[in-house]
């Protein structure tokens, strides 16, 4: 427990912070992986560790490095590939951006109004050495200042937008809205990371009831991507906003604390378009936290099932309660 923001409450105030990843599909959601955010205090308070029972290989980790493990970790399942979508938690990090650009993955992240972008009409080039001595330079770098996504969107001429569907309610109903798509490199990973620039899509929603833009996402995705595919993976992820809704509403997830076992591991609210388990469970777990598969198959044949699904044996809590003694026959109860 510490002291930080929930969106739960919508504040500061004691609480345990988990991050998610979820496949996305026709049919629903599927919970892929959890973590739970572990403070650094936590993490360099030894005493504490050991009366949580904190294995000594979890070390601290930002939110962005843990949605990146987590991704990473979906994806060695050998899952059908998708775009991974993320909230700006997340998309604001540049390190996560070019973590999962690295590895190959696609991704779909909102981002603040105020990120910075270099725009279009951009041009990079590596500038030339000064004098004879020092090293070359390398690192290419733009012929005009950045801006942010806001302003960028402000100025875009009227024939940028479009009307686009971009999600279909659960009921069948299409939505609509007012996009722009813009290649842009963001500032960050040149300016700050010395990385060579790389184009990025900048999605930008702006109703054409509002009085500026609602929304802003980066996608890796490829230049020859439809627009309206582009939108309807910006707006997707209200499928597992809609699960954390249930989890908390239905199940009561943000009341939920799970017991300290040396078994237990910590587990982004990240979305794969492709997010704790009480350690008390049957599922058979590595080293690392994760499901042994090999165990678990062997253990599926032995477990009950309801409405078709496998349910874990779990310890019983309650007491047997004694025999009630039987009423002899004919024998009239008076009160």
């Amino acid at each position: 427990m510490k002291r930080q923001y929930s969106g739960t409450l919508g504040k500061i105030g004691n609480c345990q912070i988990t991050l998610s990843v979820h496949a996305v599909g026709e049919r629903g959601t599927l919970p892929l992986g959890w973590r739970l955010y572990l403070p650094e205090e936590w993490c360099d308070d030894l005493p504490r560790r050991q009366k949580a029972k904190i294995p000594d290989e979890v070390c601290f980790r930002t939110k962005p490095q843990l949605a990146g493990d987590l991704c990473e970790q979906a994806v060695s399942w050998q899952l059908p590939t998708a775009p991974i979508l993320a909230d700006s938690a997340y998309g604001d990090d540049a390190g996560f951006r070019s973590r999962l650009a690295q590895q190959g993955l696609e991704y779909v992240v909102a981002v603040r109004a105020e990120t910075s972008v270099y725009g279009p009409e951009t041009s990079f080039a590596v500038p030339p050495r000064n004098g004879r001595t020092g090293r070359p330079r390398s690192v290419a770098r733009p012929d005009r200042r950045s801006q942010s996504v806001r302003a960028l969107a402000e100025r875009l001429p009227p024939l940028a937008w479009q009307t686009l569907r971009c999600r279909t309610t659960p009921t069948g109903e299409d939505l609509a809205s007012r996009f722009a798509f813009v290649r842009v490199v963001a500032t960050n990973p040149v300016r700050s990371r010395y990385q060579p620039p790389r184009q990025e899509w900048l999605i930008i929603e702006w109703p054409s009831d509002a009085d500026a833009p609602s929304d802003y996402w980066l996608s890796n995705l490829g230049e020859d991507e439809p627009p309206e595919r582009l939108a309807r993976l910006a707006r997707l992820r209200w499928t597992v906003e809609l699960d954390y809704r249930q989890l908390k509403g239905e199940l009561g997830h943000d009341h939920y604390e799970g017991p300290a076992t040396a078994a237990s591991t910590t587990t982004p609210r990240s979305s794969p378009a492709r997010t704790p388990s009480s350690p008390r469970s049957a599922c058979a777990r590595e080293p690392g936290g994760w499901p042994n598969a090999a165990a678990g198959r062997a253990a599926t044949a032995a477990r009950p099932a309801l409405l078709g699904r496998p349910l874990p044996h779990l310890p019983t809590t309650r007491r047997p309660r004694p025999a009630r003694a039987l009423l002899p026959p004919r024998v009239t109860k008076s009160y």
